[in-house]
């Protein structure tokens, strides 16, 4: 598999399962400079600004060794997340086998470019890059063809939806969000929408996101949507301390 760290939040009885390989070949992401999950302690989307090109992961995990690694887990909520879950090909059956032993609730977070099989996933966050065809090639090198076809067609198969969108200072700012929302809101109103904050990595030209520019740019989405929330990074649960099981 894919897969090369898990971790797990005991109090809130969050697994977390981190998947390397991508689709999309985004100029801001963090996974080039951090490869382990950002929610950890002593972590901090400060500490990027200047960090140095990570590594790829020493080792991935078998499937068999990621339902050993989590035996004696109690999750309620398993996340398949990485850079991009959707691409490892035994996900489908990680999950099942997951469902089977523990009746948790399973969350895809995907960049929409590609669907696998969802039968053991119950819902999908589909992060989107853009609205705009020339702006999702300016950050990812590749069209957004085909990804907003995909969240419809997720929705109308009766799976939970959500969508988000980073806010990019002189990049991805109220005008794209608002272009977003409401295209979204032509498939259902109602649906989660969560604008986060763009954080500064190194090579990228924008700066980090504040948190007042990330609401401003909520408020224009709900024009559109009824259900639209904001994280940027002073938005850290202290009472979330997960720990790394691999």
């Amino acid at each position: 598999m894919n897969i090369y760290q898990i971790t797990y939040e005991p109090n809130y009885r969050v697994l977390g399962l981190h998947f390397w390989g991508c689709n999309l070949f985004c100029r801001g992401c963090y996974k080039n400079y951090r490869i382990d999950d950002l929610s950890l302690p002593g972590s901090s989307v400060e500490q990027l600004k200047d960090a140095p090109r990570a590594k790829n992961p020493a080792r991935f995990l078998t499937l068999e060794e990621v339902l050993e690694k989590t035996e004696g887990l109690t999750p309620r909520d398993i996340f398949f997340m990485g850079k991009e879950a959707s691409l490892d090909p035994e996900l489908p059956l990680l999950a099942a086998r997951l469902h089977a032993r523990h009746k948790s609730f399973h969350t895809l977070l995907t960049n929409g470019r590609k669907l696998t099989d969802l039968s053991d996933i119950d819902e999908a966050v589909f992060g989107f890059k853009s609205a705009s065809e020339s702006v999702h090639r300016e950050y990812t090198g590749l069209s957004n063809t085909g990804i907003l076809a995909n969240f419809k067609k997720v929705y109308q198969s009766g799976k939970k939806v959500q969508a988000e969108i980073a806010f990019i200072p002189d990049l991805v700012e109220e005008e794209e969000i608002g272009a977003l929302a409401k295209t979204i809101s032509e498939i259902d109103r109602r649906l989660l929408f969560r604008v986060t904050a763009y954080f500064a990595v190194p090579g990228a030209p924008w700066p980090s996101a504040c948190r007042e520019q990330v609401e401003d740019a909520a408020s224009v989405a709900r024009r559109y949507l009824d259900n639209v929330v904001t994280m940027a990074s002073d938005s850290r649960d202290n009472g979330w301390k997960p720990e790394v099981i691999f």
